[in-house]
């Protein structure tokens, strides 16, 4: 709750681009800290002194998927598109969050069995850095900007 409402203070003094980008920098350094805390302690390397680690690095993910992830994408979907269009994209976005929440799940428990507990983790935070790149290379920053100025810029003109 504390994260949202400092989310909505932030979004528009420091932009969309730039908390999406801490959002997603930090949700994979965290999910990479935490797979690697239980990788090593899986191998029995003593862990003994960071016991701290698995419970800070989930409260970290929460915190910063509060700050950016999870409330920004609809932020910018809605900006992005036109309002002839802006219903379906919402329908069908919130149809593949859906779809992928159901994913992610499956996937999770199944490498979990196979592989071991870190490795969720670990693949989780790949996928969420390389959305860091996506936000670094190709969302547009949307604050205070009109549609056919955002149409523009994701049109390369």
């Amino acid at each position: 709750v504390i994260a949202g409402t400092v989310t909505v203070t932030l979004v528009d003094k420091v932009g969309r681009r730039p908390l999406l980008m801490m959002s997603t920098l930090g949700c994979s350094f965290s999910l990479g800290i935490l797979g690697t805390y239980i990788f090593l302690h899986g191998k029995r390397i003593d862990v003994s002194g960071f016991e701290w680690v698995p419970l800070t690095s989930l409260i970290l993910y929460i915190v910063i998927f509060c700050l950016g992830l999870c409330p920004l994408h609809n932020v910018i979907l809605t900006e992005v598109f036109p309002p002839n269009v802006k219903d379906i994209a919402v329908s069908l976005n919130i149809m593949t969050s859906v779809g992928c929440f159901g994913i992610v799940t499956k996937i999770f428990q199944i490498m979990v069995d196979t592989i071991g507990a870190y490795a969720p983790f670990w693949l989780f935070s790949t996928v969420v850095f390389c959305g860091f790149i996506f936000v670094c290379f190709f969302v547009p920053e949307t604050k205070g900007k009109r549609l056919e100025t955002i149409l523009e810029e994701l049109n390369g003109m």
